[in-house]
């Protein structure tokens, strides 16, 4: 799919879409979504190198939800909004994983106008919820969102079986499953060293999942 001016918004552009929503980090839930596969993004130009040195240039194409995985766990997603090149280090293994230069990220503005829908409807009925009831029942607040803060443990429990397979490397995803925990947790484990990946690799280390499950101290 090539890149045209009909399909794509700038990041600064995607960002002024979401900030009259009250988003409390309109980057940060643009980076999430993108690395989620929920928000289509394009490049003008991404360049892959791999251990070999060979390079491989593709113009116009969309920027895959691993390479933003990538560009969330090393902390660089400041890159994209400052309108420069993002690099991603690549592995000096024969077969790794290449480096990754990619210039002029753009958005669907579709998808962007879809997650401002969904934040403003969000906000719109919490306000619609305090406003319509009597003043007495103020105290009840706290009731309309203590379901959504307690539904995530509901939903999921840790699934040690993954843990238990006996694979050295793991997933996001089962990382996710394996700790119950949602993917800005992961990441925010990888950056503080708690979760570890192998250099070049997207996958965690299990012994680190094992680590914080508190299996292996």
């Amino acid at each position: 799919m090539q890149l045209t001016d009909q399909y794509a918004i700038t990041p600064r552009q995607a960002v002024a879409l979401l900030e009259p929503t009250g988003v409390a980090d309109a980057t940060k839930l643009i980076c999430d979504r993108a690395a989620a596969g929920l928000l289509r993004s394009y490049a003008l130009s991404q360049v892959s190198i791999d251990a070999r040195g060979e390079r491989r240039q593709v113009r116009g194409a969309a920027v895959a939800p691993s390479a933003w995985e990538r560009i969330v766990s090393e902390g660089i997603d400041g890159d994209v909004w400052s309108g420069g090149t993002v690099r991603l280090p690549g592995s000096d293994l024969i077969g790794g994983l290449s480096a990754l230069l990619i210039t002029g990220v753009s958005f669907h503005p579709a998808d962007v106008l879809a997650i401002a829908d969904e934040e403003k409807a969000f906000e719109g009925g919490s306000s619609k919820q305090r406003q319509s009831g009597p003043p007495e029942q103020t105290e009840a607040e706290p009731l309309v969102r203590a379901p959504t803060a307690e539904a995530k443990p509901q939903r999921q429990a840790p699934d040690l079986d993954v843990l238990q397979s006996g694979a050295l490397l793991l997933t996001v995803k089962q990382t996710e499953a394996a700790l119950a925990r949602g993917r800005t947790w992961i990441y925010a484990r990888i950056k503080e060293g708690k979760l570890e990946r192998p250099p070049g690799d997207t996958r965690i280390t299990a012994a680190s999942v094992r680590r914080c499950a508190g299996l292996d101290t």
